[in-house]
Formats: C-alpha cells, sequence, structure tokens
C-alpha cells in the first residue's frame, strides 16, 4: 500500500520489483517471528518445572526449526496431529526430546531427496498421550538395538552418540 504513490513516478517495471521485495521482506518477518518464538521454548530448557504443554505445538514449533534442514533435503514432512489432552512435562525437556528424534529421523532419509519422508503421529491412549516419529530411512540392524540408548553408541560417522542417550534420560 506504501507504494501506491509512487504508480506514474516510477518506471511501472521498478515498481513491480519493489512491491515483489516487500513482499519478501514481509514473509521473512513473519517466519524470524515465528523462529523466535519457537525458540523460546529452548532457550526455557533450564527450566526444571512439569506444566501443562500442547505436545501438537512444541512439534509444529521444532519443525519450524528445522525447516531449513527439510528445505534442503527436499524431505516429505508429515505432521499428523491428533486431538490430544496437555500433557503434564519439563516443556524444554520434551523439546528436546523432539528435537534429537526429529534430526535423527531427517538424517536417516537425507540421501534419500525427495524420497525421504518422515511422519511424526500424535494420538489419545487410554492414560497416555503417544508420539511415534518414523521415517523411511535404512533403519538400525535388530543386533544393535539394546546399544541405541547407550551414551556415545553411534551408527553414523558423525555426531556425538547422545541424542538417543539423552532422550533416553529425560523420558
Amino acid at each position: 500500500q506504501a507504494l501506491d504513490g509512487l504508480h506514474g513516478t516510477v518506471a511501472e517495471e521498478r515498481l513491480e520489483r519493489l512491491t515483489r521485495a516487500g513482499g519478501v521482506v514481509a514473509h521473512a518477518a513473519r517466519r524470524t517471528v515465528e523462529l523466535i518464538a519457537s525458540m523460546g521454548t529452548f532457550s526455557r530448557a533450564g527450566e526444571q518445572v512439569s506444566k501443562p504443554t500442547d505436545l501438537n505445538r512444541a512439534i509444529a514449533a521444532t519443525w519450524l526449526l528445522l525447516q531449513h534442514r527439510v528445505d534442503a533435503a527436499k524431505t516429505v514432512v508429515e505432521s499428523i496431529a491428533g486431538v490430544v489432552p496437555e500433557v503434564n512435562v519439563v516443556p524444554g525437556e520434551v523439546s528436546q526430546v523432539l528435537m534429537n528424534l526429529l534430526a535423527n529421523a531427517l538424517e536417516a532419509v537425507a540421501a534419500q531427496g525427495d524420497r525421504g519422508l518422515v511422519r511424526v503421529v500424535t494420538e489419545a491412549g487410554a492414560d497416555a498421550v503417544i508420539v511415534v516419529v518414523e521415517d523411511n530411512g535404512p533403519g538400525v540392524s535388530t543386533e544393535l538395538w539394546p546399544r541405541i540408548f547407550e551414551p556415545f553408541f553411534t551408527t553414523k560417522d558423525s555426531g556425538t552418540g547422545l541424542g538417543l542417550s539423552i532422550s533416553h534420560e529425560l523420558v
């Protein structure tokens, strides 16, 4: 709207470019606000206070922080948010667990490009909220399953092998 007064005083082509650039800046500003809000959950990670938490919202915030990795790999992401009650958890801890699980899933499918799929499903159980994170990556052989929560155990060339260990401890 601010550019409307420029019609007739600036070449239409230049005005069109300015309008597009303004749209890009507005989109980037909205995304920045969303990212800062999502990071707020992680900045409170030191809080050890359990409180009612919307897991679907926590998952969405984590995906927002990982969106650059999703875009770079062209991975397909599906979030199937069931109707679930809030759960009493330490928000920073549950966010850390979600970050570890989703980052691992993205790493597992990275080589597949747009054939890679990561799916997160939430559903209400009888007395719990269930969160399922799955991917179509190569998986871990069954003989390694007993070790996946061991500190420093990894099947990757990079990484510390602490993500699942920490997540297991937090859960």
